[in-house]
């Protein structure tokens, strides 16, 4: 080979990889990431064997049409490889899942842009988007706040189920109770919030139906007849429920058993100056406390009275001596 025809394909050569990066430049990813056989609707497989997380997101924009800004607290190499043709929607929620197991936080921000944070950061430093409508949900791994309004439940209550069910984040988990507007306060991905949107529908639900009803007692003393049947339903484990007998007792879930004596919660008082009992229970337990109240106000048995004739006495003599 003479010198020309060397220097000539040398020249070649250099053009090519012009070429190559410009086109690299042009689709806003390296070449080789670009699938062949792409469409709107389907990928034909992803690959990122050990790849730089911002030539990933680079991927993301282009599936998305967002644009990704971050830091230079963004860095490092994640894996991500799927062989099968997917959807263009599962192919943005599984890069969005291999973030957040990377550590890596999307945070939406205003229009199409897209907020990337490393898990060192805490999200509230950010404008996170505030929502309390599922259905506006941004689709994915997104993290935003979500505002649950409470009908029946105590918000105070919810975020002490939520705490135990959900694994919390110190930079994005932040559950916050509100009482005074009954809502609780959710920070966390959007997939996770629709899972605890499940969760707290269950929980916020129309509480069991109670009646009051005084049972009037006219033997039996109101105080006394109250410490027995808070003794006879309590379920703590010395048998007493404190010295306080107005105290709320709560039962196990029915069915009734031997060790359930009453469905639900019950409330017993007794009104010392009518002397009755009050009592606050679920509908279906008022045929068993009217029983056991009626056993406790019988009348006591009699005495048989004990007849004895006399042979050699006169009764008003024994009488004297007994």
């Amino acid at each position: 080979m003479n010198p020309v025809q060397f220097l000539t394909r040398l020249v070649m050569a250099v053009v090519f990889v012009f070429v190559a990066a410009a086109a690299a430049k042009d689709t806003g990813m390296p070449a080789r990431m670009v699938p062949q056989g792409a469409d709107d609707d389907t990928i034909p497989y992803i690959d990122f064997p050990n790849t730089d997380i911002r030539q990933v997101l680079e991927f993301y924009e282009t599936l998305t049409g967002k644009k990704a800004l971050y830091d230079n607290t963004v860095q490092g190499n994640i894996h991500v490889r799927v062989t099968k043709p997917v959807a263009r929607a599962e192919a943005v929620r599984i890069l969005e899942t291999v973030f957040s197991l990377n550590n890596f936080t999307l945070i939406p921000g205003q229009g199409d842009i897209v907020k990337v944070i490393f898990t060192t950061k805490n999200v509230r430093q950010f404008d996170i988007p505030i929502f309390s409508d599922i259905s506006q949900l941004p689709q994915g791994s997104q993290v935003v706040s979500f505002l649950f309004k409470l009908e029946y439940a105590d918000p105070q209550e919810v975020k002490a189920a939520l705490d135990q069910v959900v694994f919390s984040t110190a930079s994005v988990t932040n559950i916050v109770p509100l009482p005074k507007s009954q809502a609780v306060l959710v920070t966390e991905n959007s997939d996770m919030i629709r899972n605890i949107a499940q969760i707290i529908a269950k929980m916020d639900s129309k509480p069991a139906d109670v009646v009051s009803e005084f049972f009037p007692l006219e033997r039996a003393d109101a105080n006394e007849v109250v410490e027995k049947l808070n003794k006879l339903f309590d379920k703590s484990p010395d048998g007493s429920n404190g010295s306080n007998p107005t105290n709320a007792m709560r039962a196990k879930a029915a069915p009734v058993s031997e060790d359930s004596l009453v469905v639900g919660k019950i409330r017993i008082e007794a009104d010392l100056r009518t002397n009755r009992v009050h009592v606050v229970p679920r509908p279906v337990n008022l045929p068993f406390l009217r029983t056991v109240i009626a056993k406790m106000d019988s009348s006591l048995p009699q005495g048989v009275p004990a007849t004895r004739p006399l042979r050699f006495v006169l009764a008003g003599d024994v009488l004297d001596v007994v």
